[in-house]
């Protein structure tokens, strides 16, 4: 690993310039999302989560590159979080009446989350925080890009089960109950 760093040495602001470019037009992806709640004119069958998921990161990015001192990883970051903050609004402006409240709900947890996480990072000790946020923000990031995954394993076991009880089906086919034989009946 070390000699990839050394190979990359005199190509660093290239490969960080090409980074902060492909994150930032990552984070316009919400756009696409967002106007198709538009179009429908309903967050129905949309999810606020992802919006907030990637709020909290870079808020929480933004952080972590402020300490470690890194203009370039606060500025795409902000850039990301402003986006996410006008994708929340957007989603909940057409988030239907009732509905709000849930999203209300989701925002709150999201702001606990992101309080929690920046409290233990101020307290923590210095010696050991940078290394820890950063393990923090590294299982966060596995959980953003793990969540398309969750649905798509969830739809396999679904098919995995469905298979097997039609298995079942073709295995064991039902029989027609046949009405149990009547008692004779006695002639006098």
């Amino acid at each position: 690993m070390e000699s990839i760093a050394v190979a990359l040495q005199p190509h660093k602001d290239t490969v960080g310039q090409t980074a902060a470019l492909v994150t930032v037009i990552q984070f316009f992806s919400g756009v696409l999302v967002v106007n198709e709640i538009r179009r429908r004119g309903s967050t129905d069958g949309f999810s606020a989560v992802p919006f907030l998921a990637c709020t909290v990161f870079c808020l929480l990015n933004v952080q972590f590159g402020q300490m470690l001192q890194d203009d370039g990883m606060i500025r795409v970051n902000f850039i990301g979080l402003a986006l996410h903050l006008l994708y929340v609004c957007a989603f909940y402006l057409y988030t239907p009446g009732p509905k709000k409240t849930a999203v209300w709900g989701q925002i709150g947890l999201a702001g606990a989350f992101t309080v929690g996480v920046l409290s233990y990072v101020q307290y923590e000790d210095p010696k050991v925080v940078e290394f820890r946020f950063g393990v923090i923000l590294t299982a966060i990031l596995w959980t953003l890009v793990g969540m398309p995954l969750l649905g798509l394993v969830q739809n396999l076991m679904a098919l995995a089960l469905g298979a097997v009880q039609l298995s079942l089906f073709i295995i064991f086919p039902s029989s027609v109950a046949k009405p149990p034989p009547s008692p004779a009946k006695k002639h006098n």
